[in-house]
């Protein structure tokens, strides 16, 4: 049995006021009212806060996603990878094959609120993780591979009356573990498993030409609450590699230029994550069109159409909800807009150089 003595997120991940700790932003905020800047987050500080950011480690990022991997095996008796085909968990998944690590079981799913699984919004599920899925049955008969369909069920049992308030997660699509895990869809696995998942991406910004990574609550808030997670990039059990991408990121912007800063004032590494091999091609390139915010984009709009015209229970109290926390307090809000996401909260602002 694996002996571990992971940083577990769930038990070190929080917003705070006044020593008070909340898992969800909107309580947060209220416990403050409202004054953003009086709200904290907390993401495993200590191990992000004692680094040297200044200096890039010398270890290979190829090396270190293996190492990763080996870490995330040895302490855990069952890992169940979660595989969207999104470049984060196809690298994360690929570090895992190519090394013949074993996985012992990958999860995909697909959403819908009407049960209509070949809807827009599950497009990149359909034709590019499926297909991927079934290629490498063949080679991995000892992993279990899982897709869970996330119907008019499920939305049915998650939208309850307090479910913004519950797991600060406001996208329509509800398809985070503590989610799953809520409406019986998945189950625990013995006392020693992870729900293994890719994250995101670093986020920096660039201030009178030194560039300085933001470890901001957005990146990480809707998934604070799965008892199980283990990020497989930014992670407290690793946490040079979120430095390593971080000068990888840096070094392409200096050498290439700055390919500008978001509204948000932080920097698009969409393209940059391919160019410096920071993450694996995709198995399929295809056009998912843009994602905004958690509450816009060609997903959300495709499943929140879904239910307006076949569960009006689920859009009507989705949208309601929505269009109240959005006309209460417009300072939380990018621009006073609830649509283009939460003004960000800081567990950490690391400078590069």
């Amino acid at each position: 049995m694996a002996n571990t003595s992971m940083i577990k997120i769930y038990n070190e991940s929080y917003w705070h006021v006044d020593g008070v700790r909340y898992k969800n932003k909107f309580k947060a905020l209220e416990s403050a009212g409202n004054d953003i800047n009086s709200v904290g987050f907390y993401y495993a500080n200590p191990t992000f806060d004692d680094l040297d950011w200044t200096t890039e480690p010398s270890q290979s990022w190829d090396s270190m996603l293996i190492q990763r991997a080996h870490q995330v095996r040895e302490s855990f008796d069952y890992i169940r990878l979660w595989y969207s085909a999104g470049s984060d968990s196809q690298t994360m998944l690929n570090v895992f094959l190519n090394e013949g690590i074993h996985i012992d079981e990958i999860c995909c799913h697909l959403v819908s609120p009407i049960d209509d699984f070949t809807a827009t919004n599950n497009v990149e599920q359909n034709e590019v993780a499926l297909p991927f899925l079934d290629s490498i049955k063949s080679s991995i008969p000892k992993t279990k591979i899982t897709i869970n369909y996330l119907g008019r069920e499920h939305f049915n049992k998650i939208l309850t009356d307090d479910w913004l308030y519950e797991g600060y997660d406001i996208s329509m699509i509800q398809d985070q573990p503590d989610a799953l895990y809520n409406t019986g869809v998945v189950t625990e696995v013995g006392k020693n498993f992870c729900d293994l998942q890719g994250g995101d991406k670093p986020v920096l910004v660039e201030e009178n030409g030194d560039y300085y990574c933001l470890m901001v609550d957005e990146t990480f808030g809707n998934r604070i609450n799965s008892a199980y997670l283990e990020e497989f990039f930014i992670t407290p059990n690793f946490p040079e590699m979120q430095v390593k991408q971080c000068h990888m990121t840096q070094n392409y912007l200096r050498k290439n230029g700055s390919s500008g800063n978001d509204d948000r004032g932080r920097m698009h590494i969409k393209d940059i994550e391919k160019k410096t091999g920071m993450r694996h091609p995709l198995y399929k390139d295809i056009d998912l069109g843009k994602e905004t915010s958690m509450l816009v984009g060609s997903k959300t709009n495709s499943l929140r159409e879904q239910a307006k015209q076949g569960n009006p229970a689920v859009y009507n109290k989705y949208t309601k909800f929505i269009e109240y926390e959005a006309g209460r307090y417009t300072d939380r809000f990018n621009n006073g807009n609830l649509h283009q996401g939460f003004r960000g909260i800081l567990s950490g602002r690391y400078k590069l150089s």
